[in-house]
């Protein structure tokens, strides 16, 4: 029915969403190196955000276990993981933001 092959087409969207998220995140691996030996001071701030971004990329690869596992529509499961994917966005943005500071204080000191 069109319902179906709807719901169907959404579910291979989300899918994609999650996974494009992934590999952002993968991407995104901070610098340890770089900033270390210019800012050796930064290292614990360093471990910090390795540690939150491993955090991250466990916490979405939960998400996408949970969404492929769904065999049946589950609005509230489906509820549940939007929740998950819109707060690990939220992270994921706070991550980013707090590695660039750390670049930019690392790299800009005086």
């Amino acid at each position: 029915s069109d319902v179906t092959k709807q719901v169907e087409k959404e579910h291979q969207t989300l899918i994609r969403n999650i996974v494009e998220l992934m590999m952002s995140i993968m991407e995104n691996i901070s610098p340890r190196v770089e900033v270390i030996s210019v800012a050796p001071q930064f290292l614990d701030k360093v471990k910090e955000l390795e540690d939150e971004h491993r955090q991250i990329l466990s916490n979405m690869d939960g998400i996408f276990k949970d969404f492929e596992s769904l065999q049946v529509k589950d609005d509230q499961k489906l509820q549940d993981i939007r929740n998950r994917v819109t707060e690990a966005i939220t992270t994921l943005r706070q991550h980013v933001s707090a590695e660039k500071h750390l670049m930019q204080t690392a790299y800009y000191q005086e």
